[in-house]
């Protein structure tokens, strides 16, 4: 009896060590974690009118339609057209749906 007493409190033992170990090593891993904010990219603010979301909206995407650029690769432009619209998007949704 007192042996699987003491086997039970060793493999206790030994499993606190084991999630002590693995909780350390997950602090101590650097991330690299990008936040994707729809605000900054639109340079508007959480609570910025519509109007002004849509006119800054059509500022920036005139500015970097991949057709109409000619310093920028068209690649590039594409990434920054489409990261506009889907930020956009996020906005509209932000705006229609939430209750401010």
């Amino acid at each position: 009896m007192s042996i699987s007493f003491f086997l039970k409190c060793i493999l206790l033992f030994l499993g606190w060590v084991t999630v002590s170990l693995l909780g350390m090593i997950i602090i101590t891993t650097p991330t690299n974690i990008k936040i994707w904010n729809p605000f900054k990219i639109l340079d508007v603010t959480p609570y910025t009118s519509l109007d002004h979301v849509k006119h800054q909206y059509k500022t920036l995407s005139r500015r970097f339609h991949p057709d109409k650029q000619q310093n920028v690769s068209k690649q590039k432009a594409e990434e920054i057209f489409i990261q506009l619209t889907k930020a956009y998007k996020v906005y509209y949704i932000y705006i229609n749906f939430s209750i401010i």
